[in-house]
C-alpha cells in the first residue's frame, strides 16, 4: 500500500508523489513532526527518488545518511552554541538510548559520565541543570511525571551519536 500526496488544482486532484505504506509513519518518528526537519527529509527523499514516483524506505535511509553526514546549518549552528556541560550530557542521553527504554534519568547520566574519562565533571544538579536547558532548546523532552529524558528528534539523536560522543568532547 502507497500514502499519496495530490496536486491543489482546480481539476481532478492526480497523485504526483507516493510513499510505501509506514515511509511517512517512519518520517515522524525522526523528525517528531517538527517542519523543518520534516520538510528537509521529504526534499531528501525526493531527490532520491529521482524520476520515480513512489519513495520507499531505502529512500528514507538514504536521506537519513545524506542528512547525518551533511546535517542542516541550523543544527550546527544551536550544537555550537550550547555549553560543554550540555554538549557532554547531550553525548551521553544519546548513547543511553535503547528502543527498549529510551528515556533516561540523571542517575544513568552520571553512571555513564562517571564511566568514561569525560571531559567535564558534574554533579547530579548540575546534570539535571543541563537537562532543563536542553529541554528549553527543544532537543529533549521529559517523560510526564517522571525525571527521565530522551530526545525530540531521533534526527537529532542520530547525529550527535553519529558525529560527538562522550571521548570526542575529551
Amino acid at each position: 500500500a502507497t500514502t499519496e500526496i495530490y496536486t491543489l488544482s482546480l481539476h481532478d486532484a492526480l497523485p504526483i508523489f507516493n510513499y510505501d505504506e509506514g515511509v511517512p509513519e517512519q518520517i515522524l518518528e525522526y523528525t517528531n513532526g517538527h517542519p523543518f526537519y520534516t520538510q528537509l527529509l521529504c526534499q531528501l527523499i525526493y531527490d532520491n527518488v529521482g524520476s520515480g514516483k513512489t519513495a520507499t524506505s531505502e529512500h528514507l535511509d538514504a536521506a537519513v545518511n545524506q542528512f547525518l553526514s551533511n546535517p542542516s546549518p541550523h543544527l550546527i549552528l544551536t550544537w555550537n552554541g550550547i555549553s560543554k556541560e550540555q554538549k557532554v550530557v547531550a553525548a551521553a542521553l544519546a548513547e543511553l538510548y535503547s528502543k527498549d527504554e529510551p528515556y533516561q534519568g540523571p542517575n544513568e547520566i552520571a553512571s555513564r559520565l562517571s564511566s568514561d574519562d569525560n571531559p567535564v565533571k558534574l554533579t547530579q544538579s548540575e546534570i539535571q541543570k543541563t537537562l532543563t536547558d536542553l529541554r528549553t532548546i527543544d532537543w529533549i523532552e521529559q517523560k510526564p511525571g517522571m525525571k527521565a529524558y530522551r530526545y525530540t528528534m531521533e534526527l537529532v539523536r542520530l547525529w550527535v551519536t553519529d558525529n560527538h560522543s562522550i571521548l570526542d568532547l575529551a
